[in-house]
């Protein structure tokens, strides 16, 4: 469901090169894919650190999880950093890779009431209508919060108002 995600750091197997651990790091989390070995893990408060090795081409922001395996994206929008977004969009970043819930970038733009990084993802040709595991689309996210500049972002940017969740709603049955 359409959730604020917690924040809790965790560590991996790996941390960023070059970064000083003032934590001992905890067993790597399980990964579904059968190439987890390529997922570098990585603490909630080492993400300026890790986006700086992605800028400096040391690291590939698509083998990068945090914690409930969301993205380097899901995280630049938790902070709000719009900066940080498009930056990763240009370096070719998938903003529509999926955390642990099944949400995209655009769940998290959605749920986090920022229209702006709707328009950004809209942009960098982001899925708009991706679903999460509960079939609730960014839309269905905004519309249950009550987001209405996230929903009119949506909306303008062209995407299914009829679309359906696993129970069967759209997003206006949320709204």
């Amino acid at each position: 469901s359409c959730s604020k995600h917690s924040s809790q750091m965790i560590s991996g197997s790996s941390r960023a090169r070059g970064a000083e651990e003032s934590k001992p790091s905890a067993p790597p989390l399980p990964l579904d894919t059968p190439e987890s070995s390529a997922i570098m893990r990585c603490r909630d408060t080492d993400l300026q650190t890790v986006f700086l090795e992605v800028r400096r081409g040391i690291q590939d922001p698509n083998t990068i999880r945090f914690s409930d395996d969301q993205t380097l994206a899901h995280m630049a929008i938790k902070q709000g950093d719009m900066q940080m977004l498009t930056t990763l969009s240009q370096l070719g970043m998938d903003l529509d890779s999926q955390d642990s819930q099944g949400c995209t970038a655009a769940h998290r733009a959605a749920e986090e009431d920022y229209a702006t990084c709707i328009e950004i993802l809209y942009m960098s040709k982001a899925n708009l209508e991706s679903t999460n595991k509960a079939g609730e689309t960014p839309l269905h996210c905004a519309a249950s919060a009550g987001h209405a500049l996230v929903c009119k972002a949506l909306i303008d940017a062209g995407v299914d108002l009829n679309k359906q969740d696993n129970q069967g709603n759209t997003a206006l049955h949320g709204a």
